[in-house]
């Protein structure tokens, strides 16, 4: 019953935010970083670890989101979506079925993607196909197109909802002929403002080097362990 709730809960929340949002009769995509950095400052870490995909960090009223680079950018854009969802949700903030539903409605509003995938239908040689036409259009992993597309009554294959996103890259390789850039990753690094303001903060005596070390744990590590040791010395 509360996964319940808190689903109907992020769908409602969703629904509020894509009516103040403008979308020009699109889906979000890509733009989910810029929706991002109106609410936070977005810090671009290239981690070789690609299981990680980026974390939010809240420091003196003030919000860092980190997204690694590493990942492909279908993945790069869903972890921004997810921690959008950090940002606004006024309930529910570490229930993940909730975070899971609210970036499903937004990056794939239900009247929309309907519609979308009633016309790539009609033009696919199968559902396969109209499935990856619509992961590009929205610039989502398969695996959460899938899913969403379930969520909707709009497929009911087994064979596709049980796919991982490996598999559907591999199908896509061996089916498809245009790769997308998608599914690469785009590298970037960029934390400057975090790590100017850690330093500030720890000038004034506002923050431990502890602490300071926490935050910059992932956006700078090179940094983040100098203030470790520094603290092991002091010990």
């Amino acid at each position: 019953m509360t996964e319940t709730i808190a689903a109907l809960f992020a769908e409602q929340t969703a629904a509020n935010f894509l009516t103040t949002t403008p979308t020009n009769g699109g889906f979000i995509g890509a733009d989910i970083e810029r929706l991002l950095a109106e609410r936070a400052t977005v810090i671009y870490r290239d981690v070789a670890d690609t299981s990680y995909y980026g974390a939010l960090i809240q420091l003196k009223q003030q919000n860092f989101a980190i997204l690694n680079t590493a990942p492909p950018l279908r993945q790069r854009y869903y972890h921004a979506a997810h921690t959008l969802w950090d940002l606004v949700a006024t309930s529910y903030q570490q229930n993940v079925t909730a975070s899971d539903a609210f970036t499903a409605a937004i990056m794939l509003p239900a009247r929309q993607t309907t519609v979308t995938w009633q016309r790539l239908q009609r033009k696919a040689d199968s559902p396969a196909f109209a499935l990856l036409q619509l992961a590009d259009q929205t610039a989502m992993p398969y695996h959460v197109v899938a899913h969403r597309l379930a969520d909707l009554q709009l497929l009911a294959i087994d064979d596709l909802l049980s796919r991982t996103e490996a598999e559907w890259l591999a199908w896509r390789t061996a089916h498809h002929p245009f790769p997308s850039a998608l599914d690469r990753p785009l590298h970037m690094v960029h934390f400057d403002r975090l790590t100017t303001d850690v330093m500030r903060y720890l000038d004034h005596d506002q923050l431990t080097t502890s602490d300071a070390a926490q935050l910059l744990r992932n956006a700078n590590p090179d940094l983040a362990q100098r203030y470790s040791t520094h603290r092991s010395r002091s010990n």
